[in-house]
């Protein structure tokens, strides 16, 4: 089963993000903070990460920072409010950039995309 770690300071969309990604057959690893999920990510080692830039403890591009340090193969898929869009212009090694939204069709799609493009990268090398 395919893990995913949601990385939301939001309890009702990380339950949210939990129930619609579950349902979908993941296994889902949630973190409220930045910390959190760096040890997570650490200790769970998931497939991908969806990840808010912010976060209460840090800014979700240092997360990213840290996260793609120890994991540098981790997809990550940024996950946040349109006001940080220049996030996905930016140099953050990140796999794809999602508008967050109350229909989450977009965040499915990337998600599928992202762990499809993983498998089948893996499978080449």
């Amino acid at each position: 089963m395919r893990r995913i770690l949601v990385v939301e300071n939001d309890p009702f969309l990380q339950l949210l993000y939990e129930a619609e990604l579950s349902e979908l057959g993941y296994r889902v690893i949630t973190a409220r903070d930045g910390q959190t999920a760096i040890q997570l990510a650490r200790r769970e080692n998931p497939d991908l990460v969806i990840m808010d830039v912010i976060l209460p403890d840090m800014e979700g591009g240092e997360a990213v920072y840290q996260m793609k340090r120890r994991r540098p193969r981790v997809p990550i898929v940024i996950n946040s409010i349109p006001v940080d869009e220049m996030v996905a212009a930016s140099d953050l090694p990140i796999a794809e950039y999602v508008t967050k939204s109350s229909d989450l069709t977009e965040l499915k799609n990337a998600v599928r995309r992202v762990l499809s493009h993983r498998l089948l990268s893996s499978t080449i090398n």
